[in-house]
C-alpha cells in the first residue's frame, strides 16, 4: 500500500474515474493501493507533491483540497501536466497488463507428473519335489514394481484441449535384485474436443483400455493387467503360447492377465505405434477403434526413430493391427433399477502375420498365421457390492502340428474370469477366480499334445490409509497342469502365496 500526502491521493484517485466511497476513505488516510499505479507513475505524483501549493493544503475530508481561486497558478498548470501524464501512463499500463494477461493465456501446454508405486512383500508354499518348480527356489521375497508419467496438456479458447503423455516403467525388484532398465512404456499426443478424441504414437489400444472382467481384489495382482505374477511356472522347453508362457516369479510385467493380443506371451505389439479414436460417450455408449501399421518402436518393436522403414516380409512379424471397442457405463435407474451401475464391454482385433516363414516358425512345432482376438465382460454394482466377469478368445497368432507324430493343436487361449467385491469407506475386500486353457504341443522327452490349464483364486482385502495410499493384503491359490506331468514336470505346480504390501499413487 502506497501512502501519500492527501492532496496527492486524491488527484491520484481522481485521475483514476469517479470517486466512490471507499476512494474517500482512502483519501482521508492517504492511501493509493494499486501495486501498478504505484510502480508507474509514482515519479509523478512524486513531482507533483513537490509543489509547495499541493503539499501545504489542508485536509478537508470529501472536498477538493486545493485552495479556490478564481486565476489559475503556475503551480496549477504544472500540476494539470503532470496529472495528464501520470493518465497517459496509467492507460499504457493497462494495455501492457492486458498484452500480458493475453500473452498468458496462448501458453504452452503445462506440464504435469503423475504415477505410481507398489512394494509387495510375498511368502510362498510351491510343489518343490525334484524337478518341480518350487525345488531350490526362494519361499519369501520383496517385488516391486513403478510406474512414472508425464502429462503435457492444454484446453484453449476454442474447446480444443492437445496434450502429450509419456510413461516411464521404473526398475523392477524380482525379489533376487533390481534389473537395471528402465522402459518407455507409453509416448504419444493427443487432441481431444466434443467431437472425441485422436491419439497417435506408441500407447495401448481401445481394445485394452474398455477391456473388462472381474472387479480386481488386488489390481497389482489380479486385474486385466497385473503387474505381478507370483507362481513359478516354467513349463518344457516348447511350451505353450499365451499369457501363461512366461517365467513367473520374476516381477515380469503383465504375463498372467486378461489383455488380448498376447502374440507368443509377451506384451509385444500391444505399445506399438497406432493412430487411435475414442467417440464422446453418448448415453453411457463409447466406440473406439485404433490401426498399427506395423510393429516400428525399439521398445517393443523392431524399429529406431531415425531407422527409417522396417522391413517388410519379416517371418513372424505382425503388421496392419486393426482393433474396435464398445463399452457402456450408466446407471439402471431409467429401467426401475434404481442405485445400480452397470458397466459392459466388448471389442475384436485382428493382425496380419508378414511371413510365416519357411521353417516352423519361432516355437518348434508351431505354424504361424494371422492372430484374431475377441473379449467381452460385464460388472454390476449396488449397495457398495460388484459382480462381474469376462471372457477372453485368442487364436495367439499360430497353431501346432508335429509331422514325426501327426498330432496338430489350434493354439488357441479361451480365458474367463468371475468375481464378487465390497466398498466400505476406506475399506475394500473380494474374491476372483481366474481360468486359462491353451491347445499346444509340448516336446520334452516324448512329444505330447495338451490344453495347460491356470486355474487361480485370489482372496484379499485392502484399507485406504490416506488420498492414494493403500495397504493391501492377498492370497492366493494357483494350479497349474498340463497333460502330462511326469514328462513336464516344470510346467505342473500347485502354489499358494500370502502377500502384504502398499500401493501408492501420485
Amino acid at each position: 500500500m502506497l501512502f501519500l500526502p492527501q492532496a496527492c491521493a486524491f488527484k491520484a484517485w481522481e485521475a483514476l474515474g469517479p470517486l466512490t466511497e471507499t476512494a474517500n476513505k482512502a483519501i482521508l488516510m492517504g492511501q493509493v493501493p494499486n501495486p501498478g499505479f504505484a510502480a508507474i507513475i509514482t515519479p509523478s505524483i512524486l513531482d507533483m507533491c513537490s509543489n509547495p501549493m499541493i503539499a501545504a493544503a489542508p485536509n478537508t475530508g470529501h472536498s477538493t483540497p486545493l485552495a479556490r481561486k478564481r486565476g489559475k497558478s503556475s503551480g496549477e498548470h504544472a500540476m494539470k501536466k503532470l496529472l495528464l501524464a501520470s493518465v497517459a501512463t496509467l492507460a499504457v499500463a493497462a494495455f501492457a497488463a492486458g498484452q500480458v494477461q493475453a500473452a498468458d493465456s496462448n501458453d504452452g501446454l503445462k506440464l504435469t507428473l503423475g504415477g505410481y508405486y507398489s512394494a509387495q512383500g510375498a511368502y510362498g508354499w510351491q510343489n518343490d519335489g525334484a524337478g518341480q518348480p518350487g525345488h531350490n527356489v526362494e519361499k519369501d521375497g520383496i517385488f516391486t514394481y513403478g510406474e512414472v508419467s508425464f502429462n503435457a496438456e492444454k484446453t484453449f479458447d476454442n474447446g480444443l484441449t492437445a496434450g502429450y503423455k509419456g510413461v516411464l516403467e521404473l526398475p523392477v525388484s524380482n525379489g533376487a535384485g533390481t534389473v537395471p532398465t528402465t522402459v518407455v512404456r507409453q509416448d504419444f499426443g493427443y487432441f481431444s474436443g466434443n467431437w472425441g478424441r485422436f491419439e497417435l504414437g506408441e500407447n495401448y489400444s481401445p481394445l485394452y483400455y474398455m477391456s473388462m472382467g472381474a472387479p480386481a481384489v488386488n489390481d497389482e495382482f489380479d486385474s486385466i493387467d497385473p503387474d505381478f505374477a507370483l507362481a513359478n511356472i516354467t513349463g518344457a522347453a516348447a511350451t505353450q503360447t499365451g499369457a501363461t508362457t512366461n517365467v513367473l516369479g520374476a516381477g515380469n510385467y503383465a504375463t498372467v492377465g486378461f489383455t488380448p493380443f498376447y502374440k507368443l506371451g509377451s506384451s509385444s505389439g500391444l505399445l506399438d505405434d497406432k493412430v487411435v479414436y475414442y467417440t464422446p460417450r453418448f448415453n453411457g455408449f463409447q466406440v473406439g477403434g485404433s490401426f498399427t501399421p506395423s510393429a516400428n518402436r525399439t521398445g517393443d518393436g523392431t524399429q529406431s526413430a531415425t531407422g527409417g522403414f522396417v522391413a517388410n516380409n519379416t517371418v513372424a512379424a505382425q503388421d496392419q493391427r486393426l482393433e474396435v471397442a464398445a463399452s457402456y457405463d450408466s446407471s439402471l435407474a431409467p429401467i426401475g433399477l434404481a442405485g445400480v451401475g452397470l458397466k459392459a464391454s466388448g471389442g475384436y482385433g485382428h493382425a496380419q502375420l508378414e511371413d510365416n516363414g519357411a521353417s516352423n516358425g519361432l516355437v518348434a512345432n508351431s505354424q504361424l498365421k494371422d492372430e484374431q482376438s475377441w473379449i467381452a465382460g460385464a460388472q454390476l454394482a449396488y449397495l457398495g457390492w460388484t459382480v462381474g466377469g469376462g471372457y477372453l478368445w485368442d487364436n495367439n497368432g499360430m497353431s501346432f502340428h508335429d509331422a514325426a507324430t501327426g498330432l496338430s493343436a489350434n493354439g488357441e487361449s479361451n480365458i474367463w474370469n468371475v468375481g464378487l467385491g465390497y466398498e466400505l469407506g476406506p475399506y475394500h475386500a473380494g474374491v476372483t477366480y481366474y481360468q486359462n486353457d491353451t491347445d499346444t504341443i509340448h516336446t520334452t522327452t516324448t512329444t505330447f499334445k495338451s490344453t495347460d490349464k491356470l486355474n487361480r483364486w485370489v482372496l484379499g482385502g485392502g484399507y485406504k490409509v490416506a488420498p492414494g495410499v493403500d495397504l493391501e493384503t492377498t492370497l492366493q491359490f494357483h494350479k497349474y497342469e498340463t497333460a502330462d506331468s511326469g514328462a513336464n514336470p516344470l510346467g505342473n505346480n500347485n502354489a499358494t502365496i500370502l502377500t502384504v504390501g502398499t500401493t501408492v499413487n501420485f
